[in-house]
């Protein structure tokens, strides 16, 4: 059966490094990998630009549109925080007849402080207590199974 993984979680809270060791096998749709090849991070030391968001998302729906269309398995690793980011990904997903499986990160926001001490690309602070803020934890009408990982 096709499935798809949403990640859904506050940056720093572990969802990159969850997707590596559990979801390797899938093909990964990554906002944040696009970002860091379009910007040239390794090079300009520079992870997000407002200016390119039109066009990132729009590669990244052709991506998993393309995706959906080859029936690969698929894991979407990015924020997701709310309903209104997540629904065009779930339509798309339930038009081509796929299993929606979420992992949602709830960690506290005292945890994503200290990961983000030591992460190599620092999100700054005031952007981790706004997306803590405004997450919204999924709703069962969402997917098919969820995980919970770092329940508080």
């Amino acid at each position: 059966m096709k499935t798809i993984v949403l990640l859904v979680g506050v940056a720093g809270s572990g969802k990159t490094t969850y997707r590596h060791k559990h979801y390797e096998h899938y093909n990964c749709i990554s906002p944040d990998q696009r970002r860091m090849r379009v910007l040239d991070s390794e090079n300009s030391g520079k992870f997000f630009d407002q200016s390119i968001e039109k066009d990132i998302w729009k590669h990244i729906y052709e991506v998993l549109e393309h995706n959906l269309t080859t029936g690969n398995d698929i894991i979407f690793d990015a924020t997701n925080l709310t309903f209104r980011r997540r629904y065009p990904i779930v339509a798309r997903a339930r038009k081509a007849g796929y299993i929606i499986n979420f992992v949602y990160f709830e960690v506290s926001l005292h945890t994503l402080a200290e990961r983000n001490e030591t992460r190599s690309k620092k999100v700054p602070n005031e952007v981790i207590a706004r997306q803590y803020l405004s997450i919204q934890p999924p709703e069962y009408w969402e997917y098919e199974t969820i995980e919970r990982v770092g329940r508080k």
